[in-house]
């Protein structure tokens, strides 16, 4: 247990050189603290490919690491080798390449693979626990399903390829905080001795979100019919 705990302590120090304002900044100036109210736990790890294979084989190294067998399970294992598994032939396509392959081409989303883990996070609003509101449903998908979402992903070039400079939701290196610098920044850089800003926030827009129009927009923005 002690040899465990002071790998531990040098891993947070030695991250320090990776991210500057990681957990080895909070701790030192006594800004990690631990939840107050949780519901439930997340442990969250952080191109495009010309086909499925190609994309699979990236997909794969991002959701089951080799480097980290502390966090396997026996079911990521078995996803890996099964990806690496091939019918009779040398020059076979690993099975489960195939099988996605197929998938994609039959535009079909297996129904099992949409069930999931229901985690319930509070949102820290200062709402009332008993108010539905104050808690964020998430469902943590399987992985052979994440594995296809990110295939489609790295197949649709069209839908991100036509995305406005300013988006910074949904996109790789960017999140609320580079919004947050863009309007700082743009703050600073006004000549005016006033700025003006509009937050909009719509309740419930994932889940009023109406679906034949995100398609249609989808296609105007240039995706093809195949991740669709």
């Amino acid at each position: 247990m002690k040899e465990a705990r002071e790998l531990y302590f040098r891993n947070i120090a030695d991250s320090g050189n990776q991210n500057p304002w990681g957990i080895a900044y909070r701790a030192a100036s006594g800004r990690c603290f631990a939840p107050r109210s949780v519901v439930n736990g997340l442990s969250l790890a952080e191109g495009y490919a010309c086909d499925t294979r190609g994309a699979m084989s990236g997909v794969l190294r991002a959701l089951c690491p080799d480097d980290d067998p502390g966090r396997d399970t026996e079911y990521h294992v078995l996803v890996r080798l099964a990806a690496a598994m091939v019918s009779s032939g040398r020059d076979a396509d690993p099975l489960v390449g195939t099988e996605l392959g197929g998938i994609v081409r039959r535009r079909v989303f297996p129904g099992v693979w949409k069930s999931g883990r229901l985690l319930v996070l509070p949102k820290g609003n200062g709402r009332p626990a008993t108010d539905p509101k104050a808690h964020r449903p998430i469902t943590l998908l399987s992985v052979l399903g994440k594995i296809l979402e990110r295939i489609l992903l790295r197949l649709a070039t069209g839908l991100t390829s036509n995305l406005s400079t300013y988006q910074h939701g949904f996109l790789g290196g960017r999140s609320t905080s580079t919004a947050l610098n863009f309007i700082l920044g743009v703050a600073r850089d006004s000549e005016n001795k006033y700025v003006q800003c509009v937050f909009l926030d719509i309740s419930g827009a994932f889940d009023n979100a109406w679906w034949p129009m995100l398609m249609t927009k989808a296609k105007r923005g240039g995706a093809t019919a195949q991740p669709l």
